[in-house]
């Protein structure tokens, strides 16, 4: 099995840069319960489980970025 290393999972993502869970940081990138969508145009490959989603190193940079901002905007 080959893997491509510029592809990292949502929960490594979610877990090691951002300090939340896998299921919050879908919930950001789709905006669902009540979370903005800080998803948008962002290519995620999603399966039927969050918790295997991946994204290029670039997007997940970006989104990691995205919530960041979002959370020192909210939270202050």
């Amino acid at each position: 099995m080959t893997h491509n290393l510029n592809q990292v999972k949502l929960c490594d993502v979610a877990h090691s840069e951002l300090g939340i869970t896998t299921q919050v940081s879908s919930f950001y990138l789709d905006g669902l319960g009540g979370y903005p969508e800080l998803g948008n145009g962002l290519t995620v490959k999603r399966t039927a489980s969050y918790h295997s989603w991946t994204l290029s190193r670039e997007d997940a940079d970006i989104f990691v970025q995205r919530v960041i901002a979002y959370r020192r905007k909210v939270l202050g």
